[in-house]
């Protein structure tokens, strides 16, 4: 019975530790700081958009929501679904393989979770995958500050 206690109590102490290595450490990013312009103004993500391995990273639902997409978000299977204008792109949350409209595309950065300093969680996407699957154009330049330049008309 002692045994099987102490199984107990080890299995139950590594659980949370389990479920916090799934999410991401947003505070190693935020020196990597991004400018996103959309249309010539200048966004405002909370949490801001972030250099992520080369790919810029920013909360999912400004952005589609920003660009005219409905946003559906899928707990049980961790999939943000957003329509467009015949458009339908279909991510899933830690998986480098997204589809638009049922075509297969291979993510650079995969979405992911992450913990802002508010306490709250944030999904992250890939800020040029998104706007240019809906029609965008996008360009960056790095001085003086990293900046990602959206065209994106209606």
């Amino acid at each position: 019975m002692k045994k099987l206690s102490l199984c107990a109590a080890v299995l139950l102490l590594c659980l949370p530790m389990a479920a916090s290595a799934q999410e991401t450490d947003y505070s190693y990013y935020t020196k990597y700081a991004v400018k996103v312009i959309l249309n010539g103004e200048e966004m405002d993500f909370t949490p801001p958009a972030i250099a992520v391995n080369d790919n810029t990273m920013v909360p999912f639902r400004p952005l589609f929501e920003a660009l005219g997409a409905e946003v559906i978000w899928q707990p049980g299977t961790k999939t943000i679904t957003a329509t467009k204008d015949g458009t339908t792109i279909k991510i899933t949350i830690d998986s480098q393989t997204a589809y638009v409209n049922d075509e297969e595309v291979k993510l650079t950065q995969s979405p992911f979770t992450s913990k802002y300093k508010d306490g709250n969680m944030y999904t992250f996407v890939n800020l040029r995958f998104i706007s240019e699957a809906l029609g965008a154009v996008v360009t960056f330049t790095k001085e003086p500050v990293p900046t990602v330049y959206i065209q994106h008309w209606d």
